[in-house]
């Protein structure tokens, strides 16, 4: 197999408190190949959208990193400002999961849209303003020359998402960051866009990291899954073997919690409240929630290795891999 476009190598951030640094992520590590979508998956403050920050150092004065973030192997935190300007105006686009939080208000669309091709690439406005058309009619955005003229209050929270989506294939870049891009929208505008995402990672070649807190949304757009709790990543499998073999109780835990039509057993709701890094408990971080905990788990901090199928950090994963597999099956229905 190829070398991957992206490799996250023992990931760690800290991020400044009153006081000191606080610990967000831990150990981070997982891969991305051209043309791939790995979909990142976790409760609410996992450290899924910090993922993704370090990975384009969108990050706050006095953060501190270590680890590695390997994008065509080069690392990209010891890229210097102008290097690093460079891979987010053409190999890394990020779209938010709030376009009208993230677009700027008083500048029209079409502004937004063409900026990059004019101030980094000399694009002329007259032949950036026609590449941007085309991709607005690309992608399904109707009347697209008027658009241009627009400014974001204008438009509708899904179009406006699909403004942010042009905006990033535009400039045509390597790795596509979809940063939970459908939690601010309606059910129906939801399934669009991520059939649009879909269509164009296919067309296009595009390698797609879909950060989601949806397991199921994640199985449907992605090839691989990894899954993150208290800032690490605790598994990673193929998408279709994560939901038939989970190899950690928290896979297992967020499968037997979601509704369902057609399962035969109600929701399962997981026990306790989600923690962050810096409040986690010695040894493994999950522990204090799950089911299948022994001595063993309150006292080692589980590192992730390789399980057959993916990998798993528990260190339990072999002996109750059994029992994870008929929680799932029950959560399928």
């Amino acid at each position: 197999m190829k070398d991957p476009l992206l490799r996250l190598q023992e990931l760690c951030l800290w991020l400044p408190v009153k006081g000191g640094l606080a610990p967000i992520l831990e150990d981070v590590n997982f891969t991305i190949h051209r043309g791939e979508a790995f979909g990142l998956v976790g409760e609410s403050g996992s450290g899924k959208s910090m993922t993704a920050r370090c990975i384009s150092r969108l990050l706050p004065r006095g953060a501190k990193v270590t680890g590695d973030v390997l994008l065509e192997g080069v690392s990209t935190l010891s890229l210097t400002p102008r290097d690093l300007r460079a891979v987010r105006s053409s190999k890394v686009q990020i779209i938010f999961q709030d376009p009208r939080a993230h677009i700027n208000p008083v500048r029209r669309v079409g502004d937004y849209l063409t900026e990059v091709l004019v101030t980094e690439r000399g694009v002329e406005q007259d032949v950036a303003n026609r590449r941007a058309i085309e991709i607005l009619e690309t992608i399904g955005v109707t009347a697209a020359s008027t658009r241009l003229a627009q400014y974001p209050h204008e438009m509708s929270g899904g179009l406006l998402q699909r403004i942010m989506i042009a905006a990033a294939l535009l400039v045509e870049p390597e790795l596509l960051i979809a940063d939970e891009p459908t939690t601010a929208l309606d059910v129906t505008t939801q399934a669009d866009v991520v059939a649009l995402l879909d269509d164009m990672r296919r067309d296009r070649g595009l390698a797609l990291l879909f950060i989601t807190h949806d397991l199921e949304l994640a199985a449907a757009i992605c090839d691989r899954t990894g899954v993150m709790y208290a800032g690490t990543i605790v598994e990673v499998q193929t998408s279709a073997m994560l939901h038939q073999r989970p190899l950690h109780p928290y896979t297992a835990a967020l499968l037997a919690a979601r509704p369902s039509l057609t399962a035969q057993v109600r929701p399962v709701t997981i026990s306790g409240s989600p923690v962050a890094l810096a409040d986690a408990p010695a040894g493994c971080t999950f522990a204090p929630r799950c089911a299948y905990q022994d001595s063993r788990c309150r006292l080692e901090r589980p590192t992730l290795r390789e399980g057959g199928v993916g990998s798993v950090a528990c260190v339990r994963a072999h002996e109750i891999a059994s029992q994870l597999a008929v929680v799932a099956e029950s959560a399928r229905g």
